[in-house]
């Protein structure tokens, strides 16, 4: 009986002890980085929002080492980053691996061989690329209102995928389309109009060679705001060719302009972030962060980011 009280304590104990050590804490920043190593130009393994939890596992001069529960992942981040209170106010949560396939494919242009995966981390070719900060959230490639967003809703209620639930929804949207009022103001840039569409662009490609925005870099420190103004809905085939030509530019119902920061006001508060659909408040602040997240790509790719 006795060894059974002492197996009893030992697993007690052993359990206290375990949930002891695992000292949650926040992010309390709008993006933080996770990186590699304890060092700011380590590589960042990805970028972590407001409110994210992580366990503390040990800390180091100004770092915390942390462990990330969600991917099982380990890394380091600074101290000024996290605290051990949540904070009151955390934006809605994103489906992390929804973004990361699009930030792989339409942007990245990623293999799926392991094979050359190994290649491009023994050869080390790291490049630093642009992410774009929107209110309490961020994202890599693009942000829609308008019917973007509408779509976007509705793939998102849809329990099928694929190239062709996506032009279902497209046509339905835009049959019943009508135009939303927006207010811009940017660093370079003000104005009011009413559009079927804006679009702000870090990456050139909303996916399946749908360029909306064929100058846009991700690497160049710029932001493109493109601005689909109502047009005759006969004309939209019209339209559309000319993006999947690469040629948006040239149509008199899209304007593109080049802005770092600024501000929106909307009627419609909806929006996608990279492909996911959100409900977003009516007033949007955005910026370009310059060379704010590292990745590691293939050096043949890196002159098409």
């Amino acid at each position: 009986m006795k060894n059974i009280y002492y197996i009893i304590i030992t697993l007690f104990l052993f359990s206290f002890n375990t949930l002891k050590s695992e000292e949650k804490v926040f992010a309390v920043k709008t993006i933080s980085n996770f990186h590699m190593n304890p060092k700011l130009e380590s590589p960042v393994i990805y970028p972590v929002d407001l409110g994210n939890e992580m366990i503390l596992l040990s800390k180091k001069d100004d770092w915390l080492n942390l462990l990330d529960k969600r991917t099982g992942l380990v890394g380091w981040s600074l101290h000024e980053n996290f605290s051990t209170e949540k904070p009151a106010t955390i934006p809605q949560i994103k489906d992390y691996d929804k973004s990361f396939e699009i930030f792989k494919n339409r942007v990245m242009n990623m293999s799926e061989s392991i094979k050359e995966a190994i290649s491009i981390i023994n050869k080390g070719l790291i490049a630093q690329i642009d992410t774009v900060a929107v209110n309490d959230s961020h994202f890599i490639g693009t942000a829609g209102f308008g019917i973007d967003a509408l779509i976007a809703e509705q793939f998102s209620k849809d329990p099928k995928r694929g190239i062709k639930t996506y032009i279902k929804h497209s046509i339905r949207e835009f049959i019943n389309l009508k135009p939303i009022k927006i207010h811009i103001e940017s660093d370079r840039h003000k104005q009011s109009v009413q559009a079927f569409m804006l679009c702000i662009a870090n990456t050139s490609e909303f996916g399946n060679r749908f360029k909306i925005s064929p100058k846009s870099s991700v690497r160049d420190g710029m932001l493109e705001l493109i601005i689909v103004r109502p047009f005759p809905k006969w004309k939209g085939g019209i339209i559309a060719a000319k993006i999947f030509s690469r040629k948006a530019y040239r149509s008199k119902y899209i304007d593109i302009i080049s802005v770092r920061e600024g501000q929106l006001e909307l009627s419609q508060e909806i929006a996608h972030y990279d492909g996911e659909f959100i409900t977003a408040p009516s007033r949007i602040s955005f910026k370009v962060l310059p060379k704010s997240l590292k990745v590691m790509i293939p050096e043949k790719k890196l002159s098409k980011i």
